[in-house]
């Protein structure tokens, strides 16, 4: 089989994972979509996090007017794949992709770059078939202007790779938004394809029939009867630390597994843990704290906890609302919550004096991300209940999670909110609020312009106080849920961790009163249940 005809059916089939930035997106019919109505279509919510830690592997088989064969594709969570092709009565061919070059060899032959526009168009049309192009900041396409090729009442997305020349639009089902024809412009014409049969499996959606048709009306049908995911070696290693992190961890303790979750006048949530089977206070449930905190104050009941004494462990920052504070880390002793047990667990001794006056109350310790990682978190704000479950056995298949990425050691969830933005907020059970909109995009949206009710305030924690505005807009989606008109704070002036521009904000326990927070920091993911 000539290679230029080889190459047509390759395309279809290539999971090509070359990584790219800054999606650009255009509806091509006259009603607007938004990139998570397809997203929902394809039921690809927790696409990102299977991609970025499983191998998947797609095998099928392909006929048309220059043959017929079978093909296996490798596609890694790093960007570079393996595209082995085998057409009947023919040697095989291969693709690899490492990162910046795509090459192409034959059994027994010697390896040779494709040329970079051949290049070009397999990564376009393979970020679009993988569904790359669905995922928000890491697309590698941006926007062209509108086709006037626009089928009456049908919706599309007209993409431009960035960086390169190549471009395409995709067309989708009217009344389900799934993708089900692309267009590719090549140089001797357009390519064009029909995509049929998607199926969604673990959050990865693909098209199990594909139809190329090429100038002479002819059409080459790619069908897929299997696709496999696998661990990772990244996703492996990573196992083997989560092992490690786990030792000493264990989940037989006597008594109820279900804790008494204190709700503090201010609205944070509280547990009441045992250091070295001692009671020593309130402990403040805190995602957005990296590290676990004690107060000096409290280990006169427990002087063994942190057997390393003073001279030992390294030295960190903790940063707050209007600072930072150095502090070190050492090892803890035996930590008991509930049904769980924990030995070396890290710890920071820190003045809390200062979160006394945000909580309304004294606290003992804070638990940050040291103790999430180490189990599955379920709270249960109607209930006033936490409980803690052992990550390496938990039933967790019919759930509704959603992915769960990090910044740094803090979680982040995606939000949409009036009139059309959509981005990720850091995850905090450490604030009261709902939503905490960071100073960079409170300016550039003009937030407190396009807000209502709007009440001064001011905002305090570890490292000082900042100023802030309480207002109302219209709407914000969370986790499937639609809050309307909910009250929210935005900071115009800050620094610290409420002016990083890469997250839209803190999303705070303020919209979850009422219902079941399932936490699972070691698998990377969150559910949300109404009551």
């Amino acid at each position: 089989m000539r290679f230029a005809n080889r190459l047509l059916w390759v395309l279809a089939l290539s999971l090509a994972a070359c990584q790219g930035r800054n999606l650009g997106f255009l509806p091509m019919s006259s009603t607007p979509l938004k990139l998570s109505d397809v997203r929902r279509s394809l039921g690809i919510d927790t696409y990102d996090s299977i991609v970025k830690t499983h191998t998947i592997a797609i095998k099928g088989e392909y006929t048309g007017p220059n043959g017929r064969g079978s093909f296996r594709r490798i596609y890694q969570p790093n960007g570079n794949f393996e595209h082995f092709s085998q057409p009947l009565n023919a040697e095989e061919s291969v693709q690899r992709f490492d990162g910046d070059v795509l090459w192409v060899e034959s059994t027994g032959g010697s390896s040779y770059p494709m040329t970079q526009s051949r290049a070009n168009i397999t990564c376009s049309l393979e970020w679009i078939l993988s569904g790359r192009w669905l995922i928000p900041g890491d697309s590698p396409f941006r926007t062209t202007g509108k086709t006037s090729q626009t089928p009456e009442r049908v919706p599309g997305f007209a993409l431009q790779l960035e960086g390169g020349s190549s471009s395409a639009t995709v067309w989708l089902d009217p009344v389900n938004y799934k993708p089900q024809a692309l267009e590719l412009a090549l140089r001797k014409g357009p390519m064009r394809m029909r995509l049929h049969d998607w199926r969604t499996r673990r959050g990865f959606a693909w098209p199990h029939e594909i139809r190329i048709q090429n100038a002479h009306g002819e059409a080459t049908i790619v069908k897929t009867n299997e696709i496999v995911f696998e661990p990772s070696a990244a996703t492996l290693q990573a196992s083997e630390l989560e092992r490690t992190r786990m030792k000493g961890v264990s989940f037989d303790q006597p008594g109820a597994p279900v804790v008494q979750l204190r709700r503090s006048q201010s609205g944070h949530l509280l547990v009441k843990p045992k250091l070295m089977g001692n009671d020593v206070g309130w402990f403040l449930v805190d995602t957005g704290t990296g590290v676990n905190c004690v107060d000096p104050e409290v280990l006169g009941a427990s002087p063994n906890f942190l057997a390393t004494g003073s001279g030992g462990g390294r030295e960190i920052s903790v940063v707050g609302l209007g600072g930072s504070v150095e502090a070190r880390v050492l090892k803890g002793g035996e930590f008991t919550l509930g049904a769980m047990r924990a030995k070396g667990m890290e710890w920071v001794p820190l003045d809390l004096t200062s979160l006394q006056v945000v909580v309304g109350m004294p606290l003992s310790g804070v638990l940050g991300g040291d103790f999430f990682q180490r189990a599955v978190v379920e709270i249960d704000l109607l209930g006033g209940e936490l409980t803690l479950h052992d990550p390496r056995t938990y039933d967790a298949s019919r759930l509704p999670w959603r992915p769960l990425r990090f910044d740094g050691t803090t979680p982040c969830v995606q939000g949409r909110f009036s009139p059309c933005h959509e981005g990720w907020f850091r995850l905090d059970t450490g604030s009261d609020d709902t939503v905490t909109f960071h100073s960079p995009w409170v300016r550039k949206l003009r937030m407190v312009d396009n807000a209502t009710n709007l009440v001064p305030m001011r905002l305090k924690g570890i490292g000082g106080e900042i100023k802030a505005v309480r207002g109302r807009v219209r709407w914000f989606e969370l986790m499937g849920q639609q809050f309307h008109k909910p009250k929210v704070t935005m900071v115009e002036r800050a620094t610290g961790p409420l002016a990083n521009p890469d997250l839209y904000g803190n999303i705070g326990v303020g919209f979850f009163t009422g219902q079941r927070l399932i936490l699972d920091y070691p698998n990377h993911r969150v559910a949300l249940i109404p009551r």
